[in-house]
């Protein structure tokens, strides 16, 4: 009987003692290591145990640091631009990434029409377009070619008081012409 008592007292005595060195291992004697895990503004700062062996971790309650609390600047409003987000006035902690009031303005362009323009025989034209007011770029751009109307004039014969000419090629926007022959009036 007494056997059995002091058999049970050394049972709980080992129990106690795994529990105690936080290790719950049977294949092994624990090795520790500690530790520390930083505060953040969020998160508090410990230290904790763990085993090199098997990577039990055990917290240690007894030095735990306070989180650090959000440390918060007045940030100014940034405009949008063509290709880069804009951002409303607001506080934003210089730690981390916290934030309060930040509204994003996306970025976008600035298009305005732009009036349709015919060709005439010596400049190009366009279709009606969009075209970015703040940095220029143009949505797709009809070009309507510049180019004489060219129509064939035939031949007119000199006469007592006036000219004439021989076939050929007159536009009939500007009057510009090719291979005309002037005959003098007689």
């Amino acid at each position: 009987m007494k056997k059995r008592v002091l058999l049970i007292a050394v049972s709980v005595i080992l129990v106690c003692f795994a529990a105690i060195a936080g290790s719950a291992c049977t294949n092994h004697v624990c090795r520790w290591e500690e530790r520390y895990h930083d505060e953040t503004c969020e998160t508090e700062g410990y230290w904790e145990k763990v085993c090199s062996v098997c990577g039990k971790t055990v917290k240690d309650a007894s030095r735990i640091t306070a989180a650090l609390g959000h440390d918060m600047k007045e940030t100014a409003e940034k405009a949008a631009t063509c290709t880069s987000d804009g951002w409303s006035k607001h506080k934003a902690c210089i730690r981390c990434d916290y934030k309060e009031n930040y509204i994003v303005y996306p970025a976008a362009h600035l298009y305005a029409d732009v009036s349709e323009k015919a060709s005439t025989c010596t400049e190009d034209g366009y279709k009606a377009y969009k075209k970015c007011s703040a940095c220029g770029l143009e949505t797709e751009k009809t070009v309507i070619k510049a180019g004489h109307r060219m129509t064939t004039v035939q031949t007119k014969n000199a006469a007592c008081c006036e000219d004439g000419y021989s076939e050929h090629l007159a536009c009939k926007l500007c009057g510009y012409t090719e291979g005309k022959t002037v005959y003098p009036a007689a």
